[in-house]
Order: structure tokens, then sequence, then C-alpha cells
């Protein structure tokens, strides 16, 4: 029981440890009419394999979605560069990364 728990934990820390940070300008934003999502790409992606189209994707309806979406506008717009950690998984939009948060270097 205690080795089965062990690893268990062991497994919580790995895979939420395995997402990597992006650093790059953000170049292609998608809206879309019919839905809360929204796809970006930024330049030097590191993303997950489920990513085939090599951008990331956030949800407007969910909690944070447009304050996410509010960031990438601003950035782009100022040509600033950003920090994004993706969620390792294509939830959002199955060809495209989940992200997590993003974050503008100065």
């Amino acid at each position: 029981m205690r080795y089965g728990l062990i690893l268990l934990i062991g497994l919580l820390f790995s895979a939420s440890s395995s997402a990597v940070d992006s650093t790059g300008k953000i170049f292609d934003i998608y809206v879309f009419q019919n839905t809360s999502t929204v796809l970006f790409r930024i330049e030097g992606a590191q993303l997950n394999a489920c990513a085939t189209t090599n951008r990331y994707a956030i949800d407007l309806a969910q909690i944070g979605g447009e304050a996410l979406y509010s960031l990438i506008l601003a950035a782009e717009a100022t040509g600033k560069e950003v920090r994004v950690r993706g969620t390792d998984r294509c939830e959002i939009h199955h060809d495209s990364e989940d992200a997590n948060w993003i974050k503008t270097n100065s």
C-alpha cells in the first residue's frame, strides 16, 4: 500500500512538471465567431505533440480566459515577448495546446 501511494505521488509530480515554457513574440491570433476559443502562435514555441498546428488555445468561457486574451492582444499590439506555459493537453481545440498561463517579458 505504501509503495503504491509513493508511486502515485511521484506520477502526479512528474505529470505537472513536464510542461515546457515557450518565449517569443505572438504572430498569429485566431478568433472564431461561433465558439469561445482563441488560438495563437508565438515564435519558437515548444509545444506538446498533440499541438500539430504549433498553436496555443484559450477558452474565453473559462475563468481567466478573457484576461489571457487581453494579455496576448496587448503583447501583440506592442510587440512584447511573452512567456507561455501550456498544460500538455489539447482539450480546448484538438490540435492546439491549452495555455495554462501567460506573462509578458519586460
